[in-house]
């Protein structure tokens, strides 16, 4: 019996491509996972995705939350980005 995560976390890299972010996206979704967070430290932003939802994408200055698949979870973005200098990625 294989585990599957309820939420995904991404955090993107300089050298990843959407078209490999959209592989591993698909392969979790495939596998049943219900939550995606995608972190971008580039524009320091989250987008959000969540099965039968539109994505949703926040700033810095919005706090997270889990839905259902972590009720009362709840976290700062900008916490994410405390000490990445603007422009290190």
């Amino acid at each position: 019996m294989r585990a599957t995560p309820d939420l995904v976390v991404e955090v993107l890299s300089p050298s990843e491509t959407a078209a490999e972010l959209e592989d591993k996206v698909d392969d979790y979704r495939t596998a049943g996972t219900r939550l995606f967070w995608i972190v971008d430290p580039a524009t320091r932003t989250v987008a959000i995705r969540a099965t039968g939802l539109p994505e949703r994408r926040l700033t810095e200055s919005e706090t997270i939350d889990a839905g259902d698949v972590l009720p009362a979870f709840t976290f700062a973005i900008a916490r994410l980005f405390e000490g990445l200098a603007p422009s290190s990625f």
